[in-house]
């Protein structure tokens, strides 16, 4: 159930992400990837305070899963807690400083923030780790060079 959920994920069907998630979690509640891939389906579907909520026990099961904090991340930047972004962005990268979403996620909030120095050196970080979406939309909107 997590494999297919994190697959459904990846696929964009968020509604059955969540569905295999909620079984994985029915059978056995301490599986901290079954919270993160549900955390981050809610966070898609633009559920955040639920992302918050599972990413928080998929940390509680295991703080060593970097994609929990990018999820709780992302989810405290779309509640315009650009700080708290920061502040997971950072402990993802120490966990994992080739996780291109990490310098997306603090990228984002630092240009929220006015910090463009800092933003556009974490989307060219993000692009050479093979995520360019982000900095090729920062340099359209001007934001970057």
């Amino acid at each position: 159930y997590v494999n297919r959920g994190g697959a459904y994920a990846q696929k964009g069907q968020f509604d059955q992400a969540i569905s295999d998630s909620n079984k994985a979690i029915e059978l056995n509640p301490n599986l901290a990837m079954a919270y993160v891939n549900r955390g981050g389906a809610y966070a898609q579907k633009g559920q955040f305070d639920q992302a918050i909520s599972d990413s928080n026990k998929a940390i509680e099961l295991n703080p060593n899963l970097a994609m929990a904090y990018v999820n709780r991340g992302f989810a405290y930047a779309n509640k315009g807690q650009f700080y708290h972004t920061i502040s997971d962005s950072n402990k993802a990268i120490e966990l994992n400083p080739n996780l291109a979403m990490a310098y997306v996620s603090r990228g984002g909030a630092f240009l929220d923030l006015d910090q463009s120095d800092h933003g556009c050196q974490d989307l060219q970080k993000a692009c050479e780790l093979g995520f360019c979406e982000a900095t090729e939309w920062a340099r359209q909107q001007g934001l970057c060079q």
